[in-house]
């Protein structure tokens, strides 16, 4: 499995004590969009299964180990385990956007996201595409 790879990969590298962590800052933004297809998979496959039980471990790991902060560790976790994600045309006018906004609990001032965690940067960029 792809995440138990990169599990090794991160562990190594904190392990290095670099404090550039080039591998954990190429792959960073890219971990939702890895973390979500398995999880939404094993859901599908045994919901609530051991499978899910070990992708949310990874993350509280990664969490622990200082690859991700806490909160984008929760981040995760939210978009992870959402039903479906908004699409761009759906967040025009911002009343979808500001709901889903405040389903994660993130902050929207005149229709804008404020950046200040990692689903607010998601939001944010989908934002802007549409």
């Amino acid at each position: 499995h792809v995440l138990f790879l990169l599990h090794d990969i991160f562990i190594n590298e904190v392990a290095k004590q670099d404090p550039t962590r080039p591998l954990i800052s190429a792959f960073k933004p890219c971990l939702v969009w890895m973390v979500r297809p398995s999880f939404q998979m094993a859901q599908s496959v045994s919901p609530g299964g051991e499978d899910c039980s070990k992708i949310q471990k990874i993350l509280t790991l990664w969490a622990e180990k200082g690859v991700l902060t806490s909160r984008e560790a929760a981040d995760i976790k939210i978009l992870m385990s959402a039903k479906e994600l908004p699409s761009p045309a759906q967040m025009q006018g911002g009343g979808l956007l500001q709901q889903v906004g405040a389903q994660m609990g993130v902050q929207l001032g005149q229709g804008q996201v404020q950046p200040q965690s990692l689903v607010g940067s998601i939001l944010g960029a989908l934002q802007q595409t549409a």
